[in-house]
């Protein structure tokens, strides 16, 4: 398995397209549930086959990812061979807590003084959907290109050295 096995509660959603992948692999409703009963663990790995086929689909989509913490913001452009990062880490004495406050640019211009800014490029040393996925496991949000457009175009408001 590339990925991980689709929760209950994310296959729910995601009927229809299960259903479209059995048919295409010329498994009726009928062979469906007997296949459940009979041989659980052949349902099993379809339902692994078909897990993984959704997350490299929305790997490939994934273009921005946000990771947040009480004193750093890390935003990531998901590039075809290239990931960057551009990172905002706060002193740790610093009062700023980023999982608490969600309007984060005020914050950031009000303290800019406490801001060190993390900038690093580089290659994939996965395939670039399962970096993408390793990330969003270890706590990534996918998110749209405004946080690194904005962290990225006004780094010169905070003030701050670049690390």
């Amino acid at each position: 398995m590339k990925y991980r096995r689709l929760t209950n509660e994310e296959l729910i959603p995601l009927e229809k397209k299960f259903i479209q992948f059995l048919v295409a692999n010329t498994i009726t409703a009928d062979d469906w549930t007997k296949m459940k009963e009979r041989r659980p663990q052949q349902a099993l790995g379809l339902i692994d086959i078909f897990s993984d086929l959704i997350f490299e689909e929305s790997m490939k989509k994934v273009e921005y990812l946000m990771y947040i913490q009480p004193k750093q913001i890390i935003v990531y452009r998901c590039g075809p061979d290239i990931i960057d990062m551009l990172g905002l880490v706060f002193d740790s004495d610093s009062d700023i807590d980023f999982t608490k406050n969600s309007n984060w640019f005020d914050e950031l211009k009000n303290n800019h003084k406490d801001i060190d800014i993390v900038r690093k490029q580089k290659h994939y040393a996965d395939a670039r959907e399962i970096e993408v996925f390793k990330l969003i496991e270890s706590g990534c949000r996918i998110t749209d290109d405004v946080f690194y457009k904005t962290f990225n175009h006004h780094t010169d408001l905070f003030g701050t050295r670049v690390a």
